[in-house]
């Protein structure tokens, strides 16, 4: 089976890449996917920061009576960020950070409810995607897998 780098959120698959025949020879990846922690924090901070544009063009507006209230309740906040929970638990490692890192496997996310609503979209909600990728973040994270890969397979002999 070959090996390759899978990025998947809830469903939508963001990343699917195929990697070198050298990557079966490599048994734990994570110091790679620390350093792909890193780039997630980066793209998702220019993400909340754009109110979406970084990844998707931008986030749909809120409502009009939504957007009324939230002007009077919590003035000047941006979109996805009322409280400021959903975007430190998606730029930082916070109590709702989900960051599980194993040999063969990463996982990045929250553990907050309500990002899945906002990722997906509800009946009443459109989908305001907080982690979306960019063909710019993709390439990266391709980069420091194959760069480990090469790294890994001339330390053991095989490259």
């Amino acid at each position: 089976m070959p090996t390759g780098i899978y990025f998947e959120v809830e469903g939508d698959v963001q990343l699917a890449r195929s990697l070198s025949r050298f990557g079966n020879s490599v048994k734990d990846y994570r110091p790679a996917f620390r350093d792909i922690i890193k780039l997630f924090y980066e793209m998702e901070k220019k993400q909340f920061e754009s109110e979406g544009g970084y990844g998707s063009g931008g986030w749909a507006p809120l409502s009009a009576d939504y957007a009324e209230w939230k002007a009077k309740n919590f003035p000047g906040k941006p979109i996805l960020q009322l409280t400021g929970k959903l975007m430190s638990a998606l730029t930082n490692k916070t109590g709702e950070t989900i960051q599980e890192i194993e040999p063969l496997l990463l996982k990045l996310g929250t553990n907050l409810k309500y990002g899945l609503f906002h990722q997906t979209g509800t009946k009443k909600m459109p989908a305001r995607k907080p982690i979306e990728m960019t063909e710019h973040d993709k390439r990266e994270w391709v980069k420091v897998i194959q760069k480990y890969l090469v790294t890994e397979t001339r330390k053991a002999g095989l490259a």
